[in-house]
């Protein structure tokens, strides 16, 4: 069942690694890398990266032991598209050493399935709903969304299919068409106050 499924995204920021993105798009796999250690306990890794690679390391357990539906992103390969497919409970977590510039890289990988390629320009609330940053996080608040495009390949015409900076843009174009605001003092979105004329 993918309704107990967590949703997760996941980024491959690999600048410059097309080989290493490639094998991992062709072969639907996702990966992430944090120095060549074969582990996935944040303790044997250096102190300096704890930041950070703890919460991505709990995340990739968190995939193995519970599945996971995985919206998966490998900008510098495909601008225009990404992979949505699913992570099955218990799914190996394998080592692999994947060479980049005559060095070997220890990648922790998991192998996806029922994988779909879907392009943005069909569903352009996937390039709204991608958090900044992080490279592996729970997407909680979208995750109603992409379960109905994991399980039904569509999405009902609702607002509740567009990410909530979508629905602010439409209201303000309406606004603007309606002659009812001429221009916006602050961007839109982000965490403003409530503004009305009362």
């Amino acid at each position: 069942m993918t309704e107990t499924k967590p949703v997760i995204f996941i980024r491959h920021k690999l600048s410059n690694r097309y080989d290493i993105l490639t094998y991992l798009w062709d072969n639907r796999k996702i990966g992430i890398h944090y120095e060549n250690v074969k582990s996935i306990d944040p303790k044997d890794y250096s102190e300096s990266i704890q930041r950070g690679v703890k919460p991505a390391l709990n995340r990739f357990k968190e995939c193995r032991e519970k599945g996971a539906i995985i919206v998966a992103v490998y900008r510098q390969l495909h601008r225009n598209k990404l992979l949505l497919g699913e992570i099955e409970e218990g799914t190996k977590i394998e080592y692999e050493e994947l060479e980049y510039k005559n060095e070997k890289l220890i990648f922790k990988t998991m192998q996806l399935k029922n994988v779909e390629e879907l392009h943005y320009i069909k569903y352009p609330i996937l390039g709204a709903i991608q958090p900044r940053g992080s490279t592996i996080v729970n997407l909680r608040k979208y995750g109603k969304v992409i379960r109905q495009l994991f399980n039904e390949k569509e999405l009902p015409d609702t607002v509740y299919s567009l990410a909530p900076e979508q629905l602010e843009v439409l209201c303000y174009e309406f606004l603007k068409r309606k002659d009812m605001i001429e221009s916006l003092l602050l961007p839109i979105g982000r965490n403003h106050l409530d503004i009305s004329s009362q």
